[in-house]
């Protein structure tokens, strides 16, 4: 499935080697926050850094859906998803 942008879905194998590769290269860098470990990236452009991450380790202040590309830091993405989000309280106090 594409999505715009040319984005596509990433199997496991894809993801798990992504993650480490951002893991690896923010280390490189000496920028800790660059890629964090609890960001789990599931959309990818193929020939370019761009993208959706989950947040994996998100709390309720967080969205867990996150942009990546190569010229900003990541950046919240989808907020209705944010627990915080008016929705989404309502119908967790259901």
């Amino acid at each position: 499935m594409l999505f715009p942008g040319g984005q596509v879905f990433l199997d496991c194998q894809s993801i798990a080697e992504h993650h480490h590769q951002f893991l690896q290269l923010a280390d490189d860098i000496g920028d800790e926050d660059w890629w964090m470990p609890s960001w789990i990236p599931v959309l990818a452009e193929p020939d370019a850094h761009y993208g959706l991450i989950v947040e994996a380790g998100h709390s309720e202040e967080k969205t867990p859906v996150l942009a990546y590309c190569e010229t900003d830091d990541a950046r919240p993405c989808a907020a209705s998803l944010s627990s915080s989000h008016p929705e989404c309280q309502a119908i967790s106090m259901v």
